[in-house]
């Protein structure tokens, strides 16, 4: 039985040249009927390469398939140019070659011209709803067009084994742009092709609608870990050089790397972000850029200029407020020397099994309160390892790693709610019931320096009496005792005066003397601490003085400060009994100098004077940097030791030395700051130091052991000779 040119022993063929038998082509792109289709999907024949391979006589015996089905199959075969799809055809390498079959394939399934208009409009982001609104649909008519008209070709996109590898070699690095595959397919139906692409449904491509652009064999995840393989800041100036460089480091798409960050990061004034930046990051990106990777916050000029610089890359406005930009710096850097931080990195990080034993440790402690020295001094050598060098590097990072768990302040950790040191102090002393020695505490709280127990022993319930500390809970006297003190306390402070422990003392009640002698507060310090400790809340208290509560009671800093201006010249030997008369704490003599030098300056190691005293005039060191520029001779850090060209400074009725230089530079320098080796005055050698130079610990070692050995204090002259023998 003959069929056309057909017989019905044999399969389907052509008589063409076509190669078409390794193809996985869907049925429902060969222009069959519907009914034909259906027939033939029944029979589990769903592809042009499952049809030909079939007996003719094996078709007619499908359920409801006759004659004319077959007919129809075959004036499809012989008349249809199905040249298009043969991916193996030569005709078809090249790029154009390739993506031209479905050019083909869409011919096929679109079948009128409405469709093709819905697919044009979909692809240029036009909605369902306003595609029916204009052609007078329903919503749900047009998604159901839509449906129809893309069903084939996505199932022929999915069935195409090569495409994806084609796709793939066209693209950059796996990442491709629509309107490239436009270009390359140059067709009236690209867009239709392009819109089927993007369906969700389609295998192995990724469609990114910010970017209008395919990932090859990608999906969001792949593109989450692109984008955190990128860089935190990019400058717009140096765009394409820093796209050059990630590409070179990261081996990304160079096309999704521009599209990333021109379109998802944020615009700042001059720099790209990866998301919104806050200040600790935008600083940190100058600080790396500009500042060496690290800022003394002391340095006030850095500080400004950071502030300035912000504004200049971002836009922000630090620059009117440069105190909330060093307290941001202090709370989010790394700090790594005394006032030296550094934008937080892996470079400092504490090892995940050494943060365990530390946590371990912390919980395990007698104490609530721990301090950080101490805790940094048991695990030092661990630390070491992961460069965590220091004890301030130690407590910036910690402080990072458990902030969560533990309260931090500059000195100590808390295991529970962050409390005074003092308290556990104030408990030992209080559980002896015995006056304890200062001795005694320090060998109690043998992981805490010296100057911190002092610290605590101000503490309001502490009272010192014979040598020894006592709590005012644990002393033998009674309320109706407490009350004549206080009567006695009132009458004589009735007169409004701010009175000395001494005058109060000699002029109280005698029945409160007799009290007070009872109890073995027989003088005015220990009666001091006393009446402190009973009535801090009734009375005013100010070391040695009391007043009634109404009354402000200056500070001894402040009065301290007025004594130094009235002697016009103090020496430093003096100093010592000057805090003590005023019961003044002041840990650092240089600082308390610079903080009251628009007062009084250092013009000797051995002396201060007031600036009434001296009569200093700007105008007398105009030329000051030029001698200072010609002694540094291009160096950062030089000691003021080694200074000796006094004879070109100005008179100003003063010796010339080192100190006094070290004043001078401090006022009316603009080129030059200075520093010391040491905080302890006594060790410390004046520094000469370039403004904008961030001097470091190395620096100070290198001088720490120069002298000077010219001195208008003849026992100074003695000690050297004593030295030298």
């Amino acid at each position: 039985m003959e069929i056309g040119n057909y017989i019905i022993e044999e399969k389907l063929s052509l008589k063409g040249n076509y190669n078409l038998q390794e193809m996985n082509i869907p049925i429902e792109l060969i222009g069959l009927s519907d009914r034909v289709i259906n027939s033939l999907k029944t029979a589990g024949i769903d592809n042009y390469s499952k049809l030909i391979n079939v007996p003719i006589r094996d078709l007619i015996t499908i359920r409801s398939f006759g004659a004319n089905a077959l007919k129809e199959i075959i004036d499809i075969l012989e008349n249809k140019d199905l040249k298009a799809l043969d991916i193996n055809n030569s005709s078809s390498s090249g790029e154009k070659g390739y993506l031209s079959r479905y050019d083909y394939i869409i011919r096929l399934s679109i079948k009128n011209d409405k469709e093709k208009e819905i697919l044009k409009l979909r692809n240029q982001g036009v909605t369902l709803e306003e595609i029916g609104q204009s052609n007078k649909l329903t919503r749900e008519r047009v998604r159901q067009l839509e449906s129809r008209a893309t069903k084939k070709i996505v199932e022929a996109i999915n069935n195409d084994d090569k495409l994806i590898e084609y796709l793939d070699s066209i693209s950059d690095k796996g990442f491709i742009k629509a309107d490239k595959i436009e270009e390359i397919m140059q067709s009236e139906n690209d867009y239709i092709f392009i819109y089927c692409l993007k369906n969700k449904n389609v295998k192995g491509t990724y469609y990114i609608e910010e970017y209008d652009g395919f990932l090859i064999n990608g999906n969001e995840k792949i593109l989450e870990s692109i984008k955190e393989q990128l860089p935190l800041i990019v400058s717009k100036d140096k765009l394409e050089e820093e796209i050059d460089k990630i590409v070179k480091e990261t081996n990304i798409s160079r096309t999704l790397v521009y599209e990333i960050i021109t379109k998802s990061y944020i615009i700042y004034k001059n720099y790209y972000g990866k998301y919104s930046l806050d200040v600790s990051e935008m600083s940190a990106y100058i600080i790396n850029e500009k500042f060496s990777g690290k800022i003394k916050i002391t340095n006030k000029e850095k500080l400004l200029e950071l502030a300035y610089l912000m504004d200049e890359y971002f836009g922000t406005e630090y620059q009117k407020t440069p105190r909330n930009l060093q307290a941001r710096v202090m709370d989010t850097y790394v700090l790594i020397e005394r006032g030296t931080y550094v934008p937080v990195s892996d470079n400092y990080t504490i090892d995940k099994k050494v943060l365990k034993k530390i946590d371990k440790y912390i919980n395990d402690y007698k104490r609530n309160a721990l301090p950080l020295e101490a805790l940094y001094n048991t695990f030092k050598h661990d630390l070491i390892q992961t460069n965590v060098t220091n004890r301030y590097i130690f407590q910036s990072v910690l402080k990072k790693a458990i902030g969560d768990k533990y309260k931090t302040s500059r000195d100590y950790i808390y295991k529970n709610e962050r409390y005074d040191y003092a308290e556990e102090v104030i408990k030992f002393i209080k559980d002896s019931k015995t006056p304890v020695s200062f001795k005694d505490l320090l060998k109690e709280f043998d992981e805490v320096k010296p100057h911190t127990v002092m610290r605590c022993l101000l503490a309001d319930k502490i009272i010192y009496i014979d040598g020894g500390y006592i709590c005012a809970d644990n002393i033998d006297i009674k309320p109706n005792e407490l009350r004549v003190l206080k009567n006695d306390l009132q009458l004589l402070l009735s007169d409004n005066e701010t009175h000395v422990s001494k005058n109060v003392y000699d002029n109280i009640g005698i029945e409160s003397k007799n009290i007070l002698n009872q109890i073995c507060f027989d003088a005015p310090d220990k009666m001091y601490f006393l009446l402190k400790a009973y009535f801090f809340n009734d009375f005013s208290f100010s070391r040695p003085y009391i007043a009634n509560k109404n009354i402000n009671i200056e500070r001894g800093y402040d009065k301290l400060v007025k004594e130094i201006i009235n002697r016009k010249e103090t020496y430093v030997k003096e100093f010592a009994g000057l805090k003590e008369k005023y019961n003044v704490v002041i840990n650092r003599f240089l600082e308390f100098i610079d903080e009251n030098m628009d007062s009084f300056i250092l013009v000797s190691k051995d002396r201060i004077e007031t600036l009434t005293n001296i009569n200093l005039d700007e105008n007398q060191f105009s030329n000051l940097d030029d001698i200072l520029d010609e002694f540094m001779n291009g160096e950062n850090v030089k000691s003021a030791y080694s200074f000796k060209d006094f004879n070109e400074l100005p008179e100003i009725g003063l010796a010339w030395n080192p100190w006094l230089l070290y004043s001078i530079i401090k006022m009316y320098s603009e080129q030059y700051d200075v520093s010391t080796t040491s905080n302890h005055f006594r060790d410390a050698v004046p520094l000469i130091v370039r403004k904008n130079y961030d001097i470091n610990e190395d620096d100070k070692k290198a001088f720490a052991n120069d002298k000077y050995y010219i001195s208008d204090d003849i026992e100074e002259w003695e000690d050297l000779f004593d030295e030298q023998i």
